[in-house]
This record gives structure tokens, sequence and C-alpha cells, in this order.
């Protein structure tokens, strides 16, 4: 006998979580995949959120009181499951039940502490003023962590919805398109208005749908950076254009808030031998110059540039190469030496020719492209 199991948002939902964490895991790689990475995370954020309210509105089988068991009932069904014969059961199994916790738990909590990554790291979103980028990077260390957990859940899921279809000769992932499952030799469903959604659903449906589209649309285009705002604008500061113009006539100029204050003072008092170069200025230039330098540096800034690649400095540390630091190194491992040397970027130095708004010191991973090499 065949039994209307699963109802339809919560068929939606079981879909649309799956493909909100797939693309989650896989834009996670690329560094310019964050926009699409974000896009994925707060939807499986949103879908985390409605099941959990959906457990006590939604259709019966939705409902937690209909699968949620004991620690004997749980254990009772693994004895079972490790002798191959587990009872049918048309609502999920003990250990299904706690496998569908885990997710979406864990798809509600990779969310949260993501937000909080995005926050304090890429200061991108309404959560940006609350957290500093240390407390970010505390945040992704958490995030790592919660997101390889989900993961695993979504292993155990598959594996248990496998056993499942081999042991009961019933495809358990087209009962999540059907909505239909075999129901034992016997049982009973629940009366007809048991089964059917709470009178409140469909409010709690539509409220969900808009929070939902509103917060995809708004959260990901919200920079918190002082760079990035003022990249945006296309406007260029007095200071900016007098320091492009006199240290850009030779190199790239390079954003003053890669380098703590102490490199620039360092390195302004040692032009006369500039990287082998004599790059020595009239004493006023030279004092513009670093009176720029020094209230740009990396210590006036909070992006996750400036705070990555300068945190882990030693305080008598006034590093002059930016393409030194472990973290730059880190960044650009993936990238050959030829590579760098091959014309449009020509050097490493030139950050502007992958990162679109490098002159002003905004390197936002959506903003990244590595452009193709020029014959």
């Amino acid at each position: 006998m065949k039994v209307k199991v699963w109802d339809l948002p919560t068929r939606i939902f079981h879909w649309l979580l799956a493909l909100a964490v797939t693309g989650a895991f896989v834009t996670s790689l690329p560094p310019e995949g964050l926009t699409l990475h974000l896009y994925f995370g707060e939807l499986s954020l949103c879908l985390g959120l409605f099941r959990l309210g959906w457990g006590f509105l939604g259709g019966y089988y939705a409902r937690y009181g209909s699968f949620l068991k004991g620690p004997k009932a749980i254990v009772g069904y693994a004895l079972a499951l490790a002798k191959r014969h587990p009872p049918v059961m048309v609502e999920h199994n003990p250990l299904a039940a706690v496998v569908f916790g885990l997710m979406v738990v864990g798809s509600v909590a990779a969310g949260v502490t993501g937000l909080m990554v995005l926050a304090g790291q890429e200061r991108i979103g309404l959560l940006a003023e609350l957290f500093t980028p240390a407390q970010g990077a505390q945040a992704m260390e958490v995030h790592t962590w919660v997101v390889y957990s989900l993961l695993g859940a979504v292993v155990l899921h598959l594996a248990g919805n496998l056993v499942d279809s081999w042991l009961h000769k019933e495809n358990a992932a087209l009962s999540l398109l059907t909505g239909l499952k075999t129901a034992p030799e016997g049982y009973q469903a629940p009366d007809s208005a048991v089964l059917k959604p709470k009178c409140a659903s469909r409010a709690y449906l539509g409220v969900m749908f808009f929070l939902t589209v509103g917060f995809l649309v708004l959260w990901p285009l919200d920079y918190h950076n002082e760079e990035t705002r003022e990249a945006l604008t296309g406007k260029i500061s007095e200071e900016l254009a007098f320091y492009k113009e006199e240290c850009g006539s030779c190199h790239f100029a390079l954003p003053a808030n890669l380098l703590p204050r102490r490199s620039w003072e360092k390195m302004m008092t040692q032009l006369e031998d500039h990287f082998g170069d004599d790059a020595s200025l009239e004493p006023d230039e030279a004092e513009q110059i670093l009176g720029y330098l020094v209230s740009h540096a990396a210590e006036t800034s909070l992006s996750s540039a400036s705070y990555r690649l300068t945190h882990s400095l030693a305080p008598e540390e006034a590093p002059q190469r930016i393409t030194g630091l472990d973290y730059w190194k880190m960044r650009h491992e993936e990238i050959a030496e030829e590579r760098f040397k091959q014309k449009p970027i020509g050097n490493k130095i030139h950050c502007n020719a992958c990162h679109k708004y490098a002159e002003y010191g905004s390197f936002e991973n959506a903003h990244i492209k590595v452009p193709e090499p020029e014959p």
C-alpha cells in the first residue's frame, strides 16, 4: 500500500538543500567564487531555519512528533539494522531522524558561522560592524569544522538511503519526488485531518519565502570596507593621486594598507637604495608621501588583506616585500612563477592585473580575475 508521506514543502526543501549544500561546497574552493558561495550558503541557512519551523507546522510526517525517538528506539533500530532486518517504517527511522537533525542544525550552524566570517574577514553584510577581523578568523576555524561535520552527515544520509533502498527494495530518493512510500502490512495511516499541515503553515511559508528572497538579494552586496566603498565610487583622492604619480611612474604604486607603518617608515628612509635603485625625492614630497602611507597603513584598515598579511608579524618586523609575506605566498601558490612574468601581469607586484580595485587597497574576492596570458 502506497501512503502519501512527504508534503510538497518538505520535498522542495529536500532538493533545494541538496543543491545549496553542494553548491556552497563547490564554490568555496576558488576565491572568485565567493559571491556564489554566499548565495548558496545563505540559501542553506534559510532552508535550515524553514525546516526547524516546519517541524511544528508541516504535515504529520514532517513534524518532529512523528519521527523523533528516544535512545532505546535508536539503539533497537541500530541492532536490527546490523542483523539486516530493520522494520519497515513510513516516517524517518530513528537513525535517519538523528542524521536528519544533524543536517538541519548543521546547515543553520554553517550559515551563521559563515555570516560571522563574512562580517569579520570580508567586511560584508549587516553584521560587519559587530565583528573584527580577528573574530572573523576565529569564526572561520569554527565554520570549517561545522561544514565538514555537515558533509559527514550528508555522507551518512546518502549511505543510509542506499542501505534502506537495498534492504526494503524501494527507491528512497524517488519517494522524495513523488511523496509516496510503501507502508508495511496492516499499517494504519493517521486521520486525514492530522496529516494536513497546520492552519498557520501557509502564512509561515509566505513569510519565509519573502525573508529568504530579501536576504539573498540584499546581503552579499553590502560592502563595509572603506577601501571598497571608495573604489566603487570611482573617485581618487588628491593624496592617492599624488602617491600614484610619484611612485607609480616606476612601478605599480602598492596599496598602503598591505604593510604596517613601521615598514613604510623604514622604506621611506632608504629611498636612495630602493630595491637597488635610487628613488630619492625632494624632502617635502617624501614627507607628503610618508604621511599618506602612514595614515593608510595596515593598522588603519579592517580589510581582510591587511589583517591576514600583517597580523602574524612580530612587533619588531618591518618587512619591505609584500610578496615575501607568508599569507601572500599561500594565496598565490597555485600561480606558476612563469605566469607572473607573462603579460599582462609582468611582475608579482602588479596587483592591479588581477585585482580590479587594487589601487584603492580593495581586494574583494568577487573582484578577482586572473587574465589570460598574451601571446
